[in-house]
């Protein structure tokens, strides 16, 4: 509970995301956060906590991932004497997920004791497991990409150093997860700036690319980026075990891991169109707008609890 005070009740900007997602992702685990809600932790005994342990902390439902300058021969010896006799125990039931069907537009207002206001948009989009042509989750990374991928990004060149509208704003997609991927925004607005105007502004970008593919250069340059920021993240031996083990944790191919070059380069412009056009739309939105906490006269009287 202290740790839960800690990194989200303390912290005006961690609660707001998390009453968000509670809204943006109903009917799936992630509305729940991580760590627990605050009176769900009061209640919880001891032996919860052990009986989550022995269910799920079981070899059968872990991966082993070994990175580094060692071969089979070397490290085999080391797996059978360090995990040969610890029981398998029960692979817990993991349900087949797809993609949850739109569930409507939704907007909130929080008022929290934030210093500034910030708009997070969020739509509810295919992930690599739960997308049935798999092109898609290469579409979306592009489309992000488009939108926010550095500094000539579409975003940053048009609502803050073009329009001046953003103190800082931009997208990104997830889609390595066991559900459905998310697709998000986020935006503080300059002074004079409401986030209506902020909002707008937004969705205006969106709406200029489901009208028009972007620009062979664009995609050339977007394509490049994503792909160097991928590589890049293989440069430590850590990284490299983190995404071998992610994709086998989620049940999909590990050798996945060295064809994103390949199939990121089989996106078209087109492609990127559609996929705005398809999955960036209102029904697949959640919006949210946090405000700082109005002031309250010096003589007001404190509500009764």
């Amino acid at each position: 509970m202290e740790e839960r005070r800690q990194r989200t009740d303390d912290n005006p900007n961690a609660l707001a995301w998390e009453k968000f997602q509670a809204v943006a992702r109903p009917g799936t685990g992630y509305a729940h956060p991580i760590i627990g809600w605050r009176d769900l932790l009061a209640q919880l005994q001891p032996e919860q906590a052990r009986s989550w342990f022995q269910r799920y902390y079981v070899p059968s439902n872990a991966t082993l991932v070994i990175a580094g300058d060692v071969t089979e021969e070397q490290v085999r010896p080391l797996v059978q004497r360090f995990f040969a006799k610890l029981p398998a125990g029960e692979t817990p039931p993991r349900p087949k997920l797809s993609l949850e069907p739109p569930a409507g537009e939704r907007r909130l207002s929080l008022r929290l004791p934030v210093k500034v206001p910030a708009l997070y948009m969020t739509y509810n989009v295919p992930s690599l497991t739960t997308a049935e042509d798999k092109k898609a989750f290469y579409t979306l990374t592009m489309l992000a990409g488009v939108l926010d991928g550095g500094l000539s990004a579409r975003i940053e060149t048009e609502l803050v150093r073009g329009q001046r509208l953003a103190a800082g704003a931009g997208a990104g997609y997830s889609g390595l997860q066991r559900g459905s991927g998310t697709f998000t925004f986020t935006a503080t607005p300059n002074p004079e700036v409401t986030l209506e105007q902020l909002e707008q502004a937004l969705l205006d970008q969106i709406r200029a690319l489901a009208e028009t593919p972007p620009s062979a250069r664009e995609m050339e340059r977007v394509r490049a980026s994503v792909t160097a920021s991928q590589v890049y993240q293989r440069d430590s031996v850590m990284g490299q075990a983190m995404e071998l083990g992610m994709l086998s944790t989620l049940g999909l191919d590990w050798r996945l891991a060295g064809e994103f070059e390949a199939n990121l380069a089989k996106v078209t412009a087109e492609d990127v169109r559609d996929a705005a056009r398809r999955w960036l739309v209102d029904e697949r939105r959640t919006t949210a707008f946090v405000l700082p906490e109005k002031a309250q006269p010096e003589n007001a009287q404190p509500e009764e609890q």
